[in-house]
């Protein structure tokens, strides 16, 4: 294999309509994360975004995101936010993680969210962590089916608590995506008063980070979108997310609600109602993240792997 590195920024139409049916082959990288359009929205934004492109002979069967930090070193596309990391092959292609990053000028490669399926970066692993997700393959009302099997009562106490919200603020609607900037801004608004109290390090304080959730949110393509979801009650907005989509994956990533509708589970209400939502436009699966979050364990169907290291050369 050999391995040829651009910027971001140079990838062609092409590249991108190669890349998307790579991806459309295999499972482990359906996620929007590992789209094109995730790394061209970086690094419109950022200029140490790159691209591996992995060649067998003269033949075009692979991209590996990255960026590249002092020292030759790299991380993934959008490091911090990233919740899936690996590289993008054709089928049957032969490499190695040696290969692979020395084939892109790095001495070594950091990661914290790679998919655990992609063998050759195994002997780098140094912690796996589970990653959740909701399991909709057969529609909405089979997951909840499921989910109640298993002992679940939390969609009985959901449902109460939606009713309550009706009664208390007003009629209760979910809106897949809102394209406007204020909305967008209101959500990170409070996810910053949320960091604030929480003492946890502001996401939103970082300018590229804005400008990368901004260019997100205008991006709706047949297989990969930014979607701010928003739950209202009445003329209220009382819960919103901003999420990614695939053809086959929908991306729960940065969710929030407002503090004065808490005790309505506003959040989980939205999430349920994306659920619904994703079954009904075939989307097979909402990805919940790695984490132990009470909610995640009370909602997931599965789960998958994913991993921490550095591949050192």
């Amino acid at each position: 294999m050999k391995v040829t590195v651009i910027g971001g920024r140079e990838l062609t139409a092409g590249h991108r309509r190669l890349w998307s049916r790579l991806q459309r082959c295999d499972p482990e990288v359906a996620s929007p994360f590992f789209c094109p359009e995730l790394t061209l929205a970086a690094a419109a934004v950022r200029r140490d975004v790159h691209v591996g492109l992995v060649y067998q002979g003269a033949e075009l069967v692979g991209f590996f995101p990255f960026q590249r930090g002092e020292s030759s070193e790299g991380e993934a596309v959008a490091a911090g936010f990233s919740d899936f990391q690996g590289v993008v092959l054709a089928p049957g292609v032969e490499w190695t993680a040696a290969e692979l990053i020395g084939g892109c000028g790095l001495s070594r490669w950091r990661f914290d969210h790679l998919v655990s399926g992609q063998r050759p970066f195994g002997r780098y692993h140094r912690e796996r962590w589970e990653s959740p997700y909701l399991d909709l393959s057969q529609g909405y009302e089979a997951y909840v089916r499921r989910r109640r099997r298993d002992g679940s009562r939390l969609f009985e106490n959901l449902g109460r608590k939606r009713r309550k919200l009706e009664r208390e603020v007003g009629p209760v609607r979910f809106a897949e995506h809102v394209g406007e900037p204020q909305t967008l801004r209101w959500l990170m608004r409070l996810k910053s008063e949320q960091y604030r109290r929480t003492g946890t390090w502001d996401r939103f304080g970082l300018p590229w980070v804005v400008a990368l959730f901004e260019r997100l949110q205008q991006i709706q393509h047949a297989h990969f979108g930014g979607l701010l979801s928003v739950l209202y009650a009445g003329d209220e907005m009382v819960a919103a997310h901003m999420g990614l989509r695939s053809h086959t994956s929908w991306h729960w990533w940065f969710p929030t609600y407002d503090p004065r509708f808490a005790k309505y589970s506003a959040g989980l209400i939205l999430l349920l109602a994306m659920a619904e939502r994703a079954a009904a436009r075939g989307i097979g699966r909402i990805d919940l993240g790695r984490g132990e979050s009470r909610y995640k364990r009370r909602l997931m169907s599965a789960s998958v792997w994913v991993a921490g290291g550095c591949v050192t050369l």
